[in-house]
């Protein structure tokens, strides 16, 4: 049996597998699936992340190389690939976790709600290379390094099994006045619930992509104004493509959708795109309302949310109701 070792010392032993003398090692903290260390050695830099083998998550480090290489050949901005530990010739001695080691982006991850327009249209012209990258299936990724292929067979099941970690209306066949949005805001949830025919059209819609599905602040770096680097891939699933608009109207707020839009480049008409936006937008918050009270969040956050949603079920609400006046 293999004597346990502490983190750093896992981070230093992966960094050494990969040619990296660590100098300065420090926490970055932990996802929802990894632990992150920067590793310092002179004027480079590199981002180690591994997984704890008792993880109910998917490994997702193998695909996310994959999108990481596609895309930096295509000149976005995202990490450089160094090495996962599928990738390395030989087991590392006292780490049994899988591991992915990247170089970091230049800039600083941005704050929700608090993000510029130019950062918003890079990001834009981003999302029109990934959503453009050639995929078959639907859903999450198979863990292989020459492709980008959905491990689901329809439309339905990609989405559930991205979306899996709380309720998810209208796809887990819940009630919805059971749903925490209807102890809140039950005067709104008959409107809601109008939706629904909607929202099963909107992610049966063709064509799909690649989509990053979590494009919160963390996720996007910036530098002197502009877009520095997009990271962690790991909840990738193909999918429509206005699953990452919604996820932005989640995050940042409706007006940085339009500052992304109009970056963006896609055979879909941008109306189309917003219009499918908003059910999704619909969706994604009632997922993350679940998690919350799932996971017993403060008050100031799921009242937060709660509100996300009344401004996105209003008839013509501003911010949204601005973004209608593209073109189809």
């Amino acid at each position: 049996m293999q004597p346990v070792i502490s983190d750093p010392d896992k981070v230093k032993r992966i960094a050494e597998h990969v040619g990296v003398q660590a100098s300065i090692i420090t926490p970055l903290g932990r996802g929802a699936t990894s632990s992150a260390w920067k590793v310092t050695h002179a004027r480079d830099a590199f981002i180690v992340r591994f997984m704890p083998v008792s993880t109910q998550r998917p490994v997702t480090y193998q695909s996310e190389f994959t999108i990481l290489r596609v895309l930096m050949d295509r000149g976005c901005p995202v990490p450089k690939p160094v090495m996962t530990s599928v990738e390395a010739n030989r087991p590392i001695s006292g780490v049994p976790e899988a591991w992915a080691v990247t170089q970091v982006v230049p800039g600083e991850p941005v704050k929700n709600g608090l993000i510029s327009s130019g950062v918003m249209y890079d990001l834009g012209r981003l999302l029109s290379v990934l959503h453009a990258l050639p995929v078959t299936g639907f859903g999450r990724l198979v863990e292989q390094p020459d492709a980008l292929v959905g491990q689901q067979e329809s439309h339905l099941d990609g989405v559930r099994a991205r979306w899996c970690w709380a309720d998810l209306w209208p796809f887990d066949g819940g009630n919805l006045r059971q749903h925490p949005f209807a102890k809140r805001r039950l005067h709104l949830t008959e409107k809601l619930q109008g939706f629904e025919e909607a929202i099963f059209k909107v992610v049966s819609d063709e064509p799909v992509a690649l989509t990053h599905s979590d494009l919160h602040g963390e996720h996007i770096f910036q530098r002197d104004g502009a877009l520095s680097g997009v990271i962690d891939f790991g909840a990738a699933f193909i999918g429509v493509p206005a699953w990452d608009f919604a996820v932005i109207a989640f995050y940042h707020g409706w007006p940085t959708v339009q500052a992304t839009v109009s970056g963006y480049t896609y055979p879909l008409g941008k109306r189309q795109l917003l219009q499918q936006t908003r059910m999704l937008a619909l969706v994604v918050g009632l997922y993350k309302l679940s998690k919350a009270a799932k996971e017993r969040a403060s008050e100031s956050k799921i009242e937060r949310i709660l509100q996300f949603l009344s401004r996105t079920l209003e008839d013509k609400p501003n911010e949204i109701d601005q973004l209608q006046q593209y073109p189809s």
